[in-house]
């Protein structure tokens, strides 16, 4: 009897794990009905780079960063020690560089979302002492996080909270959340988080199973259908004559002429 009775609570709907769904979508179109008719007490959570902007220029994009870590890899270098050496060459780049959105429905889907009184932030990797230039970068594109008001315990110096976006500092996405989330009074009702890697919606859904919340993860595959950013030979033109960051029209003539001669 005693067995039969673990094997119905076990059973039980009340103490089965948090439900979670991972989609991939190509525009946020694609998803917006869903996140705005969903009637939980949902946390909406963006990745910054390569969903809500990109760079404009070759060696202001994502790309650069990642393919220059790649490169040091490669050469023995642990993926730790390639971010410390690249990490303040690519925030000095960030400053210098511009942005373009990948949707423009996204920032109208931030303010319904919010006018739904609706949590809405944005959680990135990147270091805190980026704070100053994503916050630049958002305003360039009209887009506020500022409106949450989540109330939190002192966080830990690795992380930071700054005009509603968490900085994880971090080479991976978790982490970060799962700090954040410790220092929370209270969890929120379902978890909605949008990134462009797999792996990284995959990583905050893990957070999200261990603290038994319910997720949603969209996969936003959008900056993949657009004309590419970044070009390699584009960005080592830009690279060599950084003291000024070029567009890519530019970079494109003065390669061209290079070659020429």
């Amino acid at each position: 009897m005693r067995f039969l009775f673990a094997f119905i609570l076990l059973c039980s709907p009340w103490v089965s794990e948090a439900s979670q769904r991972i989609v991939t979508v190509k525009t946020i179109h694609e998803i917006a009905s869903d996140i705005l008719y969903d009637d939980t007490n949902y946390w909406l959570i963006f990745d910054v780079d390569d969903v809500l902007f990109e760079g404009a220029e070759a060696l202001s994009h994502s790309s650069w960063f990642e393919r220059s870590v790649q490169g040091m890899r490669a050469l023995g270098t642990s993926e730790k020690d390639a971010w410390e050496v690249i990490y303040p060459e690519w925030l000095a780049i960030q400053r210098q560089g511009s942005i373009k959105q990948i949707e423009t429905a996204i920032p109208l889907l931030i303010t319904k979302v919010q006018n739904q009184d609706k949590i809405v932030f944005a959680y990135s990797e990147r270091q805190l002492c980026a704070q100053n230039v994503t916050l630049e970068q958002l305003a360039a594109i009209n887009v506020s996080f500022e409106k949450p008001n989540l109330p939190h315990a002192s966080l830990p110096p690795s992380i930071g909270f700054t005009k509603g976006v968490l900085f994880g500092s971090e080479i991976h996405k978790g982490i970060g959340l799962q700090l954040f989330l410790d220092a929370q009074p209270d969890l929120p009702e379902k978890i909605i988080y949008i990134d462009n890697e797999k792996y990284n919606v995959m990583r905050v859904g893990e957070v999200c199973s261990q603290k038994n919340i319910p997720y949603l993860g969209i996969i936003y595959t959008a900056s993949k259908y657009r004309s590419p950013t970044y070009l390699p030979d584009i960005a080592k033109v830009q690279y060599l004559f950084r003291q000024k960051l070029l567009s890519n029209e530019a970079a494109a003539l003065l390669l061209r002429h290079r070659l020429d001669k």
